[in-house]
């Protein structure tokens, strides 16, 4: 019925918009916000420069920007390389070297736990190679969740 994905989320967005796609305990978005959203950052990501082919580390927790995150990366076809976010620099730096990571997206402070210092002490020759990194709060002001 459907081929990729994105059009799994287009007509799910068409034909049940009002329905539940992801609940957490504090918030819910429903497959039209979803398939919206996702589509702007997308948007967003490809004005960054990311295209079909990059390979985009997801260093975030489970959760409504993990998935609109994901499904923006289908759309663009790009790579998604899930990094946990109990990972420290030694995984942190294995996903993003043995993963061809091009670009990185992250959430710091969550939880309390300092990304950036866990980059910091990343071999700088290794992330001097993204193109680009991207925080939730960016994301957050795009108008997401």
């Amino acid at each position: 019925m459907h081929s990729t994905l994105s059009e799994r989320m287009q007509w799910l967005a068409q034909t049940q918009p009002d329905k539940l796609a992801i609940l957490e305990p504090e918030r819910h978005i429903n497959f039209a916000q979803l398939t919206e959203q996702s589509d702007q950052l997308a948007g967003h990501f490809a004005r960054l420069g990311m295209r079909s082919g990059d390979r985009l580390a997801l260093w975030l927790p489970n959760g409504i920007e993990w998935v609109q995150c994901f499904l923006a990366c289908a759309r663009l076809g790009l790579t998604v390389l899930a990094v946990n976010t109990r990972f420290r620099a030694q995984e942190v730096q294995d996903v993003i070297e043995r993963g061809k990571a091009s670009w990185l997206v992250m959430w710091p402070g969550f939880k309390g736990i300092d990304f950036d210092g866990i980059l910091a002490d990343i071999p700088t020759q290794l992330t001097d190679r993204l193109k680009g990194i991207v925080t939730r709060d960016q994301i957050h002001r795009l108008g997401h969740t």
